[in-house]
């Protein structure tokens, strides 16, 4: 998954490193409000727990493994009973960043297309943080 934001790198990484702002931004469609603990350095661990419409709760919880700042974030993740491997790049495009999120690990097609809509929706929604629209 690739995303180009209007953004520079040091402030798109800085998103994903505070849990104030994590809570404005993560979550799939539906998602009301998120509740995140982070400990953000090399072998510490996070849960956001997404507040979804008619699902309830549903968190998300990991353990860093390698954190390059402002160039890579890369942890495992139990979600809906898996263990995956998530990494995010950021590559320096001056005034703009190429974000790019890959997941490895995935059990099936169907678990790859379930959260790749959340992933898809949590950086739409990024986006729109970072130029201001959402608060």
């Amino acid at each position: 998954m690739r995303r180009i934001y209007q953004a520079p790198r040091e402030f798109v990484f800085g998103a994903w490193k505070d849990p104030n702002q994590i809570v404005k931004w993560w979550g799939c469609d539906g998602c009301t409000h998120v509740d995140s603990e982070m400990d953000f350095r090399e072998g510490g661990a996070f849960t956001h727990t997404m507040h979804v419409e008619g699902e309830g709760k549903m968190p998300y919880s990991g353990i860093y493994q390698k954190i390059v700042e402002p160039e890579l974030i890369s942890w495992t993740v139990e979600f809906q009973g898996c263990s995956t491997c998530v990494t995010v790049e950021f590559k320096d495009l001056g005034d703009r960043t190429e974000l790019t999120l890959i997941q490895e690990g995935a059990p099936s097609s169907e678990y790859c297309q379930f959260v790749s809509q959340g992933y898809g929706a949590s950086l739409e929604k990024l986006d729109q943080v970072l130029s201001g629209v959402r608060t």
